[in-house]
């Protein structure tokens, strides 16, 4: 049977871009104001601060690039031995009673889709409920529900549907 492989995906990594190009403009415009003549003919040792923050910009760039290009985290596995995640590691399926979806919209207008799974009673080590948001994840969420609709067939865990919620 196939697995799924979810990673982290959301809109941070347009976030992450925007302040990434502010950084750069910020960079490009200490570098101008440096290279001009005026900066050097009134150069005073307040100029150092110039270049601190040339230094900081550059730092900036190099951390926001790496945390744009490489934030690939593995976040859920779903496959023939269960539910895995890295907060809960492995969740068999005989130790799950049951699943479903929710989109719930909040009031300022956002919507939240969640996955929540429930737990059998005596299997869960105190855990009653798992919930994934979905929204942060880089498959959508009627990918994700397929194949947990395929495995809750194949190891009789019941699936309440998807439920919205004003």
């Amino acid at each position: 049977m196939e697995s799924l492989e979810v990673r982290n995906y959301s809109s941070l990594k347009w976030k992450t871009l925007i302040v990434l190009l502010l950084f750069i403009a910020a960079t490009i415009s200490i570098i101008i104001q440096i290279a001009s003549k005026d900066f050097w003919i009134h150069f005073k040792s307040s100029s150092v601060y110039y270049f601190i923050g040339l230094v900081i910009m550059i730092f900036g760039i190099i951390y926001y690039s790496k945390s744009l290009y490489y934030d690939k985290e593995l976040q859920l596995k779903i496959d023939n031995e269960g539910i895995w995640t890295p907060k809960y590691k492995t969740w068999k399926w005989e130790d799950i009673w049951y699943f479903n979806t929710k989109d719930e919209f909040t009031g300022n207008g956002d919507r939240l889709n969640t996955l929540e799974v429930k737990l059998k009673e005596g299997t869960n080590n105190g855990k009653e409920y798992l919930l994934f948001p979905l929204d942060s994840y880089d498959k959508p969420k009627e990918q994700i529900r397929k194949i947990l609709e395929r495995y809750a067939a194949l190891n009789n865990i019941q699936d309440l549907g998807h439920e919205i919620i004003d």
